[in-house]
């Protein structure tokens, strides 16, 4: 007689690729629902503690400034986003993604530079 779990991985075996993926995925879900659940509460707890500070007594800064801060950029200079906000071009159908992978990479190149070591 062969047990449960034998039996469970011979018909997963038979499904299709995309259908043992959603299983071990979900199987794996699974075994993580505890953990995630104490985390997302964890983390409920964190935003709700950062709102009330936030409207309690925290100025928002503009994005801009704090770029320009952490570049070492002086408050006279004219501050740049490390996007680019120009449009592609209209003609090239290729232009929108090539815009996008631009703006990513500039974005990841300014992180860099700000994430300490």
């Amino acid at each position: 007689m062969r047990d449960q779990v034998s039996d469970l991985v011979m018909r997963g075996r038979a499904l299709t690729p995309q259908d043992r993926e959603r299983l071990v995925d979900e199987l794996l879900e699974s075994l993580n629902e505890p953990a995630a659940a104490e985390l997302n509460a964890a983390w409920e707890t964190e935003i709700e503690r950062r709102l009330a500070e936030h409207d309690r007594d925290v100025q928002a800064i503009d994005a801009a400034e704090v770029f320009a801060n952490r570049a070492g950029v002086s408050n006279g200079a004219e501050v740049r986003s490390p996007i680019s906000h120009q449009a592609p071009a209209a003609r090239d159908p290729r232009a929108p993604v090539a815009f996008l992978l631009a703006e990513l990479n500039a974005i990841s190149a300014h992180l860099l530079r700000l994430t300490p070591l």
